[in-house]
Order: structure tokens, then sequence, then C-alpha cells
């Protein structure tokens, strides 16, 4: 008896491993679309879409074609109001006057390199972490014109001149100008992929570069400092 259980524990903890290394090694697709001709902005990740139509007012989540919910956009006026009584105003206040006292200048000043080693790894850390995703489409298309077709065509003319600097295989940019009249619309069509252990390794990469013993003294500091 306790030679299958422990069997089949072994078995749940092998099968855990593998479902979380088939997960960091799968590439994620991700797409993002919106068209201002149906009013309508769609996600769309690992089978799953999320369809917002600002025309009908509600939005959908489906999965492979089948809906799973569906509910109504609020607008700012359906909103209600938040009620804050006068007792929860002045605890708020004393909070902040409290917290501008703890935060005093000659600390921050003392531990001024910490900070600024602090910043520049999590900077560059962001950064890796942003770069993750590989770019498949960027494509925008515009129609526009000015109402005038001298000036549409100047900046049409601009336009060609200027479309081989970021001429790319992925990234695609058109304008269709519009002469007869003064219009603006645009459509957007994006699309990444993502390997998900990317972002993992670089994330934990960017916790072991912080300088985490200088932050909680800093943080400890702070906390001494406090009126």
């Amino acid at each position: 008896m306790v030679e299958n259980l422990m069997m089949w524990i072994w078995y749940t903890l092998a099968g855990a491993v593998a479902m979380a290394i088939i997960l960091l090694l799968t590439p994620i697709k991700l797409q993002v679309t919106w068209a201002p001709e149906k009013r309508q902005m769609v996600i769309r990740y690992l089978g799953f879409g999320h369809t917002t139509d600002f025309a009908a007012g509600e939005k959908r989540v489906d999965w492979l074609g089948l809906r799973l919910s569906r509910g109504s956009i609020k607008s700012d006026a359906d909103k209600k109001p938040r009620k804050t009584k006068i007792a929860d105003r002045i605890k708020a206040e004393q909070s902040k006057v409290k917290s501008s006292r703890a935060i005093r200048f000659g600390v921050l000043f003392e531990h001024r390199r910490t900070i600024g080693r602090a910043v520049t790894r999590a900077f560059v850390g962001v950064v890796r972490i942003l770069m993750s995703p590989e770019v498949r489409l960027l494509r925008l298309d515009i129609a526009a014109g000015t109402g005038n077709p001298a000036v549409t065509g100047m900046y049409y003319g601009w336009y060609h001149a200027l479309r081989p600097a970021w001429a790319a295989e992925r990234v695609v940019v058109n304008w269709r100008p519009v002469f007869d009249r003064a219009h603006f619309s645009a459509s957007f069509d994006g699309r990444v992929r993502l390997r998900p252990w990317r972002p993992v390794c670089r994330t934990l990469r960017l916790v072991h570069e912080l300088p985490k013993w200088g932050l909680y003294r800093l943080y400890k500091d702070l906390k001494n400092k406090e009126v």
C-alpha cells in the first residue's frame, strides 16, 4: 500500500516537472488587433480570445471559437463614486505627513551609491525582460488626408522618401492618402512570440544582480528614522 502511494506521488511529481518544462519551452503567440471600422479590439493568447466591442458595448471571452463569458462595458458615468468618510480622510492626511517625515534626505544621500547601482541594474534588467518577446509582425495601416490635395500629396511624398528608413520585414507601415477630404483612421495588428523561459531566467538574473543587502540596510535606516 505504501509502495503504491509513493509510486503515485513520484509519478505526480514527475508529471508536474515535465509539464513545467513543456510550458517553459513552448513558444507563446500573442496577437493584438484593433479594427476602427468595427470599433473592436481583439487579443488572442494560447487559443483564448478577448474581444472588446465598443460599438455593441460588451466584452467577450472565447476559446477556440467557444464563447466562455460575456459582459457589458461600464462607462465612467455608470461607475458610482466612492464615499470617503471624514475619519478616513484625516487618517490618510496623517499617514502622508508621517511618510514625508520618515524619508530623510540624509539617509538617501548616505546610501546614494547603493541607490545608483540598484536603479542602473534594475533599468538594464527591465530592458532585457521587455526584449524577451520575439516580434513576428507589427503592421500599421493608416488612411489620412488634410483636406488640401496639394498638402496631402506633399506629405505623401515625404512618407515615400522616409519609408526605407524604417522599412523592415516584420514592421510594416502603410499609408493610403485621402485627397478629397480631411480624414484620419488607422488599424493595428501586432503579433509576438515569447519563449517563457527567457523572461523567467532574466528576472532571476535581475534579482541576483541587485544589491539586496544594501537595499535592506537602506530600508532599515529609513524605518529607524521614522518620527
